[in-house]
């Protein structure tokens, strides 16, 4: 028997498309729970294992959001052959590996499913994981009897999957992606975001608790910075540059050279890299270019397409192949290897976006920049402004917004680590992430906060800087 649960909050969408789905695709007399609880879908989810913690013959417990539709005739085959190794607790149909926070597409991610914004293509196929999006998740009789929602510390609509993932494999049990038909109607977005954040804060105390160092020297001036207090994670600001660091160091980083992966769908990455290339071509107008954590290409490409001798660098191998696919000559591995097949003083510019905050050394990977760049040869890059607002009177929020990220760069801590490494700040500019929407967009978001007395928020910082 495979039995199906929904938390049901707008009855309509229920029918329209939860329901038709297993009418269509379920087996005859499928059993269904339903729950109406529309405070917490881990207390919701909870009644539902609840119902079915002693039934006979379970085989599968399907666990599908109200928009979500099962289009695929082959389902029921599909999940008892997932299942059909004991060790399978969990299988969905997008998920990922790496994953170090709520934000689980931030990390590799697998599978596909699309939606009403489009296609989420991770490349499709079967792999494990570490977690699987909520939008169908497939329990087998295993976790229906010894697994539930961590309702005691999370509240909403948040990081049910992912948590009850990592309990899955902590009691050394897999997590499977396979690839189902499904439709899932949504528009997306984070719903009610403050308890996205918190969700995410308890997350990663459970899941990655407390390094015990608690004190390190700033990546920017050298200064130690010290942590106060045990417990989740923290931003600790160094007193002399204005740059933080986080503590504990984030469980799971591996200072991958890799592009930061946005949910943006790819015309919104489009926009943004013509953007950035308009900026390059204000410094630099022609030469060759490296861009390091070239993600799936589009910068590259854009900057290719305007006449640059183009090599992207990308550390992610499923990124890697998307850059060759868009032919660009690309390497998938660090700039530590990219040195071994690059002649130093080469290159005219080098490109890096979001890369920085990742690194445990960022003084080394610039080290290696500039004996890539040629004297004169100009350095760009964007990083999330450590002095923003949300960074100083909210850090619980920033940290979950940059997950991952173990430094925090101020303007100030930035040009002094630049300048420590032969490198002359030529520009510096803090500037909002709503310069990469439509002009429109921009234009109208400007107006609604000068006439609300106040300027646009400077979460961004952009720095040129030339090899000297």
């Amino acid at each position: 028997m495979i039995a199906f649960g929904v938390c049901i909050g707008t009855e309509q969408k229920f029918r329209d498309f939860a329901a038709a789905g297993i009418a269509r695709h379920g087996e005859p007399d499928a059993p269904i729970a339903e729950s109406r609880d529309n405070d917490s879908i881990f207390t919701a989810y909870n009644e539902i294992l609840d119902a079915f913690g002693d039934a006979e013959g379970l085989e599968a417990l399907v666990l599908l959001h109200e928009d979500t539709e099962i289009r695929d005739p082959d389902f029921c085959v599909k999940v008892r052959t997932a299942l059909a190794d004991p060790e399978v607790a969990v299988v969905g149909t997008v998920g990922a590996r790496g994953v170090t926070s709520l934000a689980w597409w931030q990390a590799e991610g697998l599978g596909r499913c699309t939606e009403t914004r489009g296609t989420v293509d991770f490349g499709g196929g079967e792999h494990d994981a570490d977690s699987v999006d909520g939008l169908l998740m497939v329990l087998s009789p295993w976790a229906v009897r010894n697994l539930r929602f961590d309702a005691d510390r999370y509240t909403g609509f948040h990081g049910y999957d992912v948590d009850f993932c990592f309990a899955a494999r902590a009691a050394g049990k897999r997590v499977r992606v396979v690839e189902f038909d499904l439709f899932h109607h949504t528009k997306g977005g984070l719903g009610d975001e403050d308890n996205y954040h918190r969700c995410d804060a308890e997350f990663r105390a459970k899941w990655f608790p407390a390094s015990p160092v608690r004190e390190a020297a700033c990546p920017c001036c050298t200064n130690p910075v010290r942590a106060t207090a045990d417990g989740a994670p923290e931003l600790v600001t160094c007193t002399e540059c204005g740059t933080a660091v986080t503590f504990p160091v984030p469980g799971g980083t591996e200072g991958r050279e890799g592009a930061w992966m946005s949910p943006a769908g790819r015309e919104q990455r489009r926009r943004e890299a013509r953007i950035r290339v308009d900026w390059l071509e204000t410094h630099r107008p022609q030469g060759a270019l490296l861009e390091v954590g070239a993600g799936t290409g589009e910068f590259a490409r854009a900057a290719q397409d305007d006449g640059y001798t183009v090599v992207a660098l990308e550390s992610d191998a499923r990124a890697a192949r998307e850059c060759e696919q868009l032919g660009l000559a690309t390497l998938a591995g660090s700039i530590a290897d990219l040195r071994v097949s690059l002649r130093d003083n080469t290159l005219d510019a080098v490109a890096a976006w979001h890369v920085l905050p990742r690194l445990p050394e960022p003084a080394e990977f610039l080290r290696h920049v500039r004996a890539l760049l040629k004297t004169g040869g100009h350095l760009l890059l964007e990083v999330p402004n450590g002095e923003a607002w949300t960074a100083r009177r909210d850090p619980a929020r920033w940290l979950a917004e940059h997950p991952g990220h173990l430094h925090h760069f101020s303007e100030r801590g930035l040009r002094a680590l630049l300048e420590q490494e032969g490198f002359r700040v030529v520009t510096s500019l803090p500037f909002t992430t709503r310069v990469y929407d439509a002009a429109s967009t921009w234009d109208l978001r400007t107006r609604e906060w000068r006439r609300a007395g106040g300027e646009p928020p400077l979460e961004l910082l952009r720095v040129v800087a030339v090899v000297v």
